[in-house]
């Protein structure tokens, strides 16, 4: 005679187990994901939302230094290349390339910009999170650099 069979198995149970933590992982990659995504397409906005206010800032500065000011932090000689080097995903050439722009004639132009320095460009559509190593004279924007070198000063 045939034992009435009440329950589930042991091998039931386990591929179940296994098959809830392949799920969850395909979820959390998936979730990761979608925030490194969404936080790329923030800095892209606010560097294109910098770029825009400082071309506008530059051409205005240039008819008015007094009513239209730089703004920003200026960057000290010797931290140029430190300031720089702390940006996410350039190259070492791109690194030598924009240390190379900073000299006698636009040092003065090179500035670290934040969410206060954003406002008073006039970027208001946008919460601007991050810093950034501003060029001035080019109406280059580079970025965005960490707070805790913001933070060691000019």
């Amino acid at each position: 005679m045939l034992k009435d069979n009440k329950g589930i198995s042991l091998i039931t149970v386990l591929v179940t187990i296994v098959i809830m933590i392949i799920l969850i992982y395909i979820v959390i990659n998936s979730s990761i994901d979608s925030v490194k995504e969404t936080n790329i397409t923030k800095i892209n906005n606010e560097i294109k939302s910098l770029k825009d206010a400082i071309s506008v800032r530059i051409s205005n500065y240039e008819k008015n230094e007094n009513l239209y000011p730089i703004v920003g932090n200026k960057i000290n000689d010797y931290s140029i290349s430190e300031k720089i080097s702390s940006i996410e995903n350039l190259s070492s050439g791109e690194v030598a390339n924009i240390v190379e722009k900073y000299n006698a004639e636009t040092k003065d132009y090179f500035r670290i910009i934040g969410k206060a320095d954003a406002k008073k460009l006039g970027v208001e559509g946008i919460d601007i999170e991050h810093y950034y190593v501003v060029n001035y004279y080019d109406c280059e924007v580079y970025g965005p650099i960490s707070s805790k070198i913001v933070n060691n000063g000019g």
